[in-house]
């Protein structure tokens, strides 16, 4: 949601609070194709779309949804469990999950003092139309 923060019109934390008076919990779930690379071949071109959206938008999510919790909530980021077990072609992926699993420690303890919890589930690999190359 936040990942392309500079496209959107309005802030998605803002219209929640209006519509419903407070934001109690915020889910990021943002994700892209994970398409690897060995670490030979990668290069910053390629490397940008996947930090971009794993590590620098989930870490705008955080910093955004944390805006509209002002009575405390939760917030959960959806990782990877390639963060903790990562595999061929996956340094960039693994990586950036790994940098926001580390992330959301440093912001429980930012956000502490507003009574914002925060969590991180390493999913596994699911089986969808953009996961379907690694997964065959």
């Amino acid at each position: 949601m936040f990942a392309r923060r500079k496209c959107a019109r309005r802030e998605p934390e803002a219209t929640a609070k209006e519509e419903y008076g407070r934001v109690d919990i915020a889910v990021d779930c943002s994700g892209c194709g994970v398409a690897g690379s060995l670490i030979a071949e990668i290069t910053a071109d390629t490397i940008q779309p996947t930090l971009e959206v794993s590590f620098i938008g989930a870490l705008l999510f955080i910093k955004h949804a944390a805006v509209a919790m002002d009575r405390g909530g939760s917030m959960i980021t959806i990782s990877s469990l390639t963060a903790r077990i990562p595999g061929p072609t996956l340094a960039v992926y693994s990586g950036a999950r790994a940098g926001i699993d580390h992330a959301i420690k440093v912001a429980a303890m930012e956000y502490q003092e507003k009574h914002i919890r925060f969590n991180s589930i390493a999913a596994s690999i699911i089986q969808t139309d953009m996961t379907e190359p690694p997964v065959s």
